[in-house]
């Protein structure tokens, strides 16, 4: 039975309000807020993400709702290191292997150390960039950046 664009919109947004009153119903009671959170509130912590202005004490919010729109720095951070990381890998990826590929005499010799080091695992890099680095933003662009490094260099070095 193929459902109308319109039925299937109504459907959808039918089984939306259901899981909503579904989540809401039991949270009331303080040990299952606890562990489920509460959709209202959880929808209000969102909203204050990402609006500046906030409201007042209410019945559903009764320390009131601030506005804080700090959401916004947090996404520039997490979109500002990938794209750091891959023009760093790829620029970095590029040259050595585009060298090593002109340079038969330097791929020759260092031809086994790059092998070793492609061959390692790369999600085991992380928590030792992460224990060395720090939580820092340079701890996730190097190892971002060595990610495209290795794929670019990889590519360069075969062809």
């Amino acid at each position: 039975m193929k459902l109308s664009p319109a039925r299937l919109r109504v459907c959808q947004i039918g089984l939306l309000v259901f899981m909503l009153v579904f989540w809401q119903l039991p949270s009331r009671d303080l040990q299952v807020a606890f562990f489920m959170g509460e959709p209202i509130k959880v929808a209000g912590r969102i909203r204050s993400w990402f609006m500046p202005f906030g409201f007042e004490a209410s019945a559903l919010f009764p320390d009131g709702l601030p506005g804080r729109a700090d959401i916004y720095m947090h996404l520039g951070t997490t979109l500002r290191e990938p794209v750091l990381a891959f023009g760093i890998g790829t620029v970095l990826g590029l040259g050595c292997g585009l060298w090593l590929a002109l340079a038969p005499t330097a791929g020759a010799i260092l031809d086994p150390y790059i092998k070793a080091a492609n061959s390692m695992p790369r999600v085991i890099l992380a928590p030792i960039f992460a224990l060395c680095l720090a939580e820092a933003s340079a701890a996730r662009s190097h190892l971002l950046s060595r990610w495209c490094f290795l794929s670019c260099f990889s590519m360069c070095t075969r062809a």
